[in-house]
């Protein structure tokens, strides 16, 4: 069951998808950004990855790696939190 969510603007609880990363209130127009406690990143069972010498990889999110897949990651993988203060 979907969690209730209130406009923090005007109480409603009605709400648009904008797009896949943002809602808006249907009676204010106040905008939100979906949240989500799912990886942004999931390797499954019997992947095989390389991350080459001279790969820089930055991945916006968390990251699940399931028991039984092979990570080799020899250049640089940089993980950062998915509310990038750059980010709007």
């Amino acid at each position: 069951m979907p969690e209730i969510f209130l406009c923090q603007q005007c109480g409603s609880n009605s709400f648009e998808e904008v797009n896949t990363k943002q809602i808006e209130c249907a009676h204010c127009g106040t905008k939100y950004k979906k949240t989500s406690d799912d990886p942004a990143v999931i390797i499954n069972k019997g992947a095989n990855i390389v991350i080459g010498k001279t790969a820089n990889v930055e991945i916006r999110g968390d990251v699940e790696i399931q028991e039984g897949a092979n990570l080799d990651i020899q250049g640089q993988v940089v993980i950062n939190d998915e509310d990038d203060p750059g980010e709007k």
